[in-house]
């Protein structure tokens, strides 16, 4: 994956998370799809939408979360759902 797409996906996460509508919400994740061109990619990135709602509903967490804790999570995940499926 090019870094250009990793860091549009990381985007594409944070604009779906911050969707104000299901339009928005939906453009956001036909973006990704095309983006991440494979299923393994495009289920990390779910698992990343979902963290980063996990993220900002905790009390503990001063602040949102950040992009490069995004990028963080979603290299992390990555390797490892990869790792499981071969």
């Amino acid at each position: 994956m090019k870094a250009g797409e990793l860091r549009r996906l990381i985007e594409l996460a944070f604009e779906y998370v911050s969707a104000e509508t299901e339009k928005q919400a939906d453009q956001a994740n036909n973006q990704a799809a095309v983006v991440a061109t494979d299923p393994i990619t495009l289920e990390v990135w779910r698992n990343l939408i979902d963290y980063i709602r996990e993220w900002n509903s905790r009390s503990e967490n001063k602040d949102t979360m950040s992009r490069a804790i995004a990028l963080q999570y979603f290299l992390a995940r990555l390797s490892q759902v990869q790792t499981a499926k071969n």
